[in-house]
């Protein structure tokens, strides 16, 4: 339920009697999966180790050699996954991904647009605070982010019949801090531009390295470890924990606590930084 391990598996009572016998005894495999990246790998893994055991205990446990071949089957039990749907998998980290890409690219453009069109003069004059401000920015894409969530929730409930094991509550309230700090990326994008494009080309170099980083696209603890270094430095590596756990398990707190307290960090240092770099861009 936590994603700590991948695949267990189950040895039964008197399975080295029965393999002896040449009853082809089973082996219980099961395997988390609401993660088919590691999953699979996992799943590739065990057949040439259960086939090197095999052929250990058959040279060195067994004299004379038996006359007949041995094996063992496999019966392999994927939880949270049964029907081995991939669009099960896919929708809740496409949660992610959609909401990194508009969040970041959309505030992007925010500020460096109101200073090509001469509208920032105009909030300058204003006496609101660099605080006030952002807000101001921020507020209608928070919105527009969960009608994002909503939108794709609904299309997955009604086209794929997507499970939601979870709370759909605890799943619209863990999203908030990962729209926030997507939103704080594109606007320090947006004030450190000086054009929109180059806001853009700045979004699109954040959201390639969420999307193959995160875990979403590759296995997260297959990857070399300089890339599980950068991907722990990414909000959506955590979110999509969290909305795989959420729809998936029917994680509750204690499941999503782990992943959901580096969101919040990360969240609360991009509101300083924001903080800090809009007031310079306006000194």
């Amino acid at each position: 339920d936590n994603g700590h391990i991948s695949f267990g598996i189950t040895i039964p009572a008197q399975f080295t009697r029965q393999f002896i016998r040449g009853e082809n005894p089973q082996l219980l495999v099961d395997i988390d999966g609401s993660d088919p990246g590691s999953s699979a790998s996992a799943l590739g893994s065990i057949q040439p180790i259960l086939e090197a055991s095999i052929a250990q205990f058959t040279k060195q446990g067994l004299t004379p050699l038996p006359a007949f071949n041995r094996t063992v089957n496999l019966t392999i039990h994927r939880l949270y996954n049964e029907s081995n749907n991939s669009a099960f998998d896919i929708i809740p980290g496409l949660i992610g991904v959609l909401l990194t890409t508009t969040m970041v690219m959309l505030t992007s453009t925010a500020i460096t647009s109101e200073f090509e069109a001469g509208s920032m003069e105009l909030l300058l004059s204003t006496p609101l605070s660099p605080t006030e401000i952002i807000l101001g920015k921020v507020i209608p894409y928070i919105t527009l982010g969960y009608l994002q969530l909503t939108s794709i929730l609904v299309f997955g409930f009604l086209l794929i019949h997507l499970p939601c094991e979870g709370s759909l509550f605890l799943l619209y309230l863990t999203a908030a801090p990962f729209i926030v700090a997507n939103l704080m990326i594109g606007m320090i994008f947006s004030t450190l531009a000086s054009t929109p494009m180059q806001a853009m080309q700045l979004s699109v170099f954040f959201q390639l390295p969420s999307i193959f980083l995160s875990g979403y696209v590759f296995s997260f603890y297959g990857m070399p470890t300089w890339a599980q270094t950068l991907g722990a430095c990414l909000p959506m590596t955590y979110f999509i924990r969290i909305t795989r756990g959420i729809m998936l398990k029917g994680n509750e707190w204690a499941q999503i606590g782990p992943n959901l307290w580096p969101i919040l960090v990360i969240a609360g240092g991009l509101i300083l930084l924001t903080k800090v770099v809009f007031r310079r861009t306006l000194d």
